[in-house]
């Protein structure tokens, strides 16, 4: 199971994982050899936006809940924001992110928070 040096993950968080995705199969999937989920970005933001929609919060509440059991605390988390395939052109926006790129940065630092 070790992917360019990706150690396995305890048991019993890569059955949390896994457990976590099949019952939310079209919000997320898990990568059991990366030790990754991922969120499908298309239902957990709306257009444009940073604010992660309702249900996923509740899942990336979740998720929380897995990556801060005391068996995973020596694991490295990295969170990966994605944008989608509306340019960034309005003035606000612009503003705030200046393009996708930071678009997608404040996506990741949203779902972080």
């Amino acid at each position: 199971r070790n992917v360019a040096n990706v150690p396995a993950l305890p048991a019993p968080i890569d059955r949390a994982l896994a457990e976590l995705a099949a019952q939310n199969p079209d919000l997320m999937s898990y990568d059991a050899k990366r030790g990754m989920i991922r969120f499908s970005s298309d239902l957990t933001f709306n257009l444009g936006s940073i604010e992660v929609n309702t249900e996923a919060k509740t899942h990336l509440s979740q998720l929380a809940q897995i990556i801060n059991l005391p068996i995973a605390q020596t694991y490295e988390v990295r969170v990966v924001g994605h944008t989608d395939s509306v340019p960034v052109k309005s003035p606000k926006n612009v503003q705030k992110f200046e393009d996708n790129w930071g678009l997608s940065a404040w996506r990741a630092i949203s779902s972080v928070q």
